[in-house]
């Protein structure tokens, strides 16, 4: 349902930026992570985008179990908190990665109701 209220060719319109760890300045916004396959596997959002994607290249988040997965990083600059949280919800709602637990809830719901 929440696809059908997005806004597809907005979201296939974001420009995304390459995450290099020299730029420390980044700001807030919206990252995605990809694995080999160049496939979202996880979106996330931080007031600290350098900080946040740091952290979980070095291991240092809960992502660390899929850590040897990723692959390439990059980001989408937005420094509101309510827009950070509305496009990490889009975002996951159309890539549906496979380690955002709304993803892993929204597939333990779908299998608990074909039983």
């Amino acid at each position: 349902m929440l696809a059908q209220l997005i806004n597809l060719a907005m979201v296939e319109k974001m420009r995304f930026s390459a995450y290099k760890e020299e730029e420390t300045h980044i700001g807030g916004g919206v990252y995605r992570i990809f694995d080999k396959h160049r496939k979202v596997i996880y979106v996330g959002k931080s007031n600290d985008l350098h900080k946040r994607i740091h952290a979980h290249l070095n291991g240092q988040t809960h992502t660390k179990k899929f850590t040897k997965h990723m692959r390439h990083v990059d980001w989408h600059r937005n420094d509101s908190p309510i827009m950070q949280t509305l496009l990490e919800g889009i975002l996951i709602a159309y890539y549906k990665p496979k380690h955002n637990d709304e993803v892993k809830d929204e597939e333990a719901n779908k299998k608990k109701q074909e039983k």
